[in-house]
């Protein structure tokens, strides 16, 4: 769905073995892995007829966007208001990420330094 905001990145190879050439979106799969948006699940699938999760959703939103978190860089005092969410969690970042309106600066290896937050309304 992504990909359909954006021009498609042309590609003549399948990312994932587990999307069909004939798939009906094989080519804006392909084009979102080209961009960065989607790495699937470092087994070579995609797993396209899953439901997609919330994690899922925030990190393809802020890799189009070019926005990210790293956990060194989350501030001590963010509040993680979500109960079924801990810092372990593999999308933790980009959850946290999503969920604060912030105003930050990029390190010199181009990671986010939030400099002032607030939860999103």
């Amino acid at each position: 769905m992504a990909s359909r905001f954006d021009k498609l990145a042309e590609t003549t190879e399948n990312a994932f073995y587990d999307v069909d050439s004939d798939h009906w979106a094989v080519s804006y799969v392909n084009s979102a892995f080209s961009n960065g948006w989607v790495e699937g699940f470092g087994n070579g699938n995609f797993n396209p007829e899953e439901r997609i999760t919330r994690g899922q959703v925030v990190t393809i939103v802020n890799r189009m966007l070019d926005r990210g978190l790293t956990i060194e860089n989350v501030p001590t005092d963010v509040i993680n208001t979500y109960t079924d969410l801990t810092t372990s969690h593999w999308a933790f970042c980009a959850i946290i990420e999503a969920s604060y309106f912030h105003e930050y600066e990029r390190n010199k290896a181009k990671q986010e330094i939030w400099n002032g937050y607030r939860l999103t309304p």
